[in-house]
């Protein structure tokens, strides 16, 4: 279930009394679904989830006639429901219908039935009585947007994805567990790598990830795996003539989902920890994301964590280190808010989960980098990672 004290809180202090969700995240957030058509048709395709001040714990939805069984699996309190669009599901009475099939019969009913999803909101919004409305706008394409403003023009209209995103970032109990599922299963991937036998290269490491990933029901958004120097253009594809030998690392900086919630983690891999090159670097970096961790407390500004970490890891070892940030929320997108910049005002809060890193870049060097996932508590953050962030060491095949 979605954080309804903070949508209280903010219908509240925007003077607002309904919400209209439309990107996938959000709807996801409110329903529990994530619809299809977003990413069948994620520029042109329309849902909306309507949330009302009065009844913040109940959501309101239209959605195409074809895609409408996903209601079936909301986890919130559901009530309004439109659907539009054709869509043919049919019924000869040959067969005893389940209780789930007379559900979808009910919600597929002509009544509820609209040539366009735009109709069908204004019939919701006129059922709520909403007067003054914010809108997810970052889900509407500019001529959708400029259709809806049209269309609603009796009512007062206020672009308002930032607000939920505010909202999301004060995690649920059921988040933190997601977060700390798809964390603990990009782990293991890492940890799968560690036992391919030695030479490999990119190509078979990338493949060995993502196979560990899809086996622990996650999906494998961003694996940026890179081995030794070449990790200093983290970004690229596999190449398979980069090998991991007994004299390198690999550098993984990747980012998976499960059950729609990110994890962002960074590890690095090596034969030898002791004789790992950037052993040094590495040392300060890990250090100055301790004392990060430990140091985050609710009611801080984002840019005090920041100024935090770039002193100590400049005062410790690195004068010319250099980051645009050292960390980011995270949960239904791999980056929420707060992100922790130099000039971010954003206040830390409880029950934020940030992804806390120091990673480090250098020409004939590579990357060397550290990040974990971290509940903001207000005795002692959590880390929700399995593994502790040290260098991780292959056995010798």
């Amino acid at each position: 279930m979605y954080n309804i004290n903070g949508l209280k809180n903010m219908f509240e202090e925007l003077n607002y009394d309904t919400y209209i969700a439309t990107t996938k995240e959000n709807i996801q957030y409110l329903s529990g679904f994530s619809p299809v058509c977003k990413v069948l048709r994620p520029y042109t395709s329309d849902v909306f989830v309507i949330v009302n001040k009065n009844a913040p714990d109940k959501i309101h939805i239209v959605h195409s006639k074809g895609e409408i069984d996903q209601v079936l699996d909301s986890y919130s309190d559901v009530g309004l429901v439109n659907t539009y669009g054709d869509f043919y599901r049919e019924d000869e009475n040959k067969c005893e219908k389940s209780v789930e099939d007379i559900k979808l019969e009910e919600l597929s009913i002509e009544s509820n039935n609209y040539s366009n999803a735009i109709d069908g909101l204004q019939d919701i919004l006129e059922k709520l009585n909403s007067k003054k409305i914010l809108i997810d706008e970052e889900g509407l394409n500019h001529s959708k947007y400029k259709v809806i403003a049209e269309q609603l023009s009796s009512y007062e209209i206020k672009d308002a994805s930032y607000y939920l995103k505010k909202v999301r970032s004060i995690k649920t109990d059921y988040e933190i567990k997601m977060l700390q599922k798809s964390s603990n299963v990009l782990e293991q991937a890492i940890l799968d790598v560690a036992d391919l036998n030695l030479p490999t290269n990119e190509d078979k490491i990338v493949k060995t990830f993502n196979t560990s990933i899809a086996k622990n029901g996650g999906i494998s958004n961003l694996p940026m795996i890179k081995v030794g120097k070449s990790s200093v253009g983290g970004q690229r594809k596999p190449n398979k003539n980069n090998t991991f030998h007994e004299n390198d690392f690999v550098w993984f900086d990747c980012d998976i989902s499960y059950k729609g919630y990110w994890s962002d983690v960074a590890r690095i891999l090596t034969i030898n920890k002791d004789t790992y090159i950037n052993k040094k670097y590495y040392s300060i970096l890990l250090n100055a994301q301790k004392k990060a961790i430990d140091f985050i407390k609710p009611g801080m500004k984002a840019k005090e964590v920041y100024k935090f970490v770039m002193d100590h890891v400049r005062k410790n070892g690195i004068p010319h280190y250099k980051r645009q940030h050292v960390g980011h929320g995270i949960g239904l997108e791999p980056y929420e808010l707060p992100v922790l910049s130099p000039d971010n005002e954003e206040v830390i809060e409880e029950n934020m989960v940030l992804c806390i890193e120091t990673p480090y870049y250098e020409y004939g060097v590579g990357a060397i980098h550290v990040e974990d996932l971290v509940v903001i508590q207000k005795n002692k953050n959590v880390v929700l990672n399995k593994t502790s962030g040290d260098i991780i060491e292959k056995d010798a095949d």
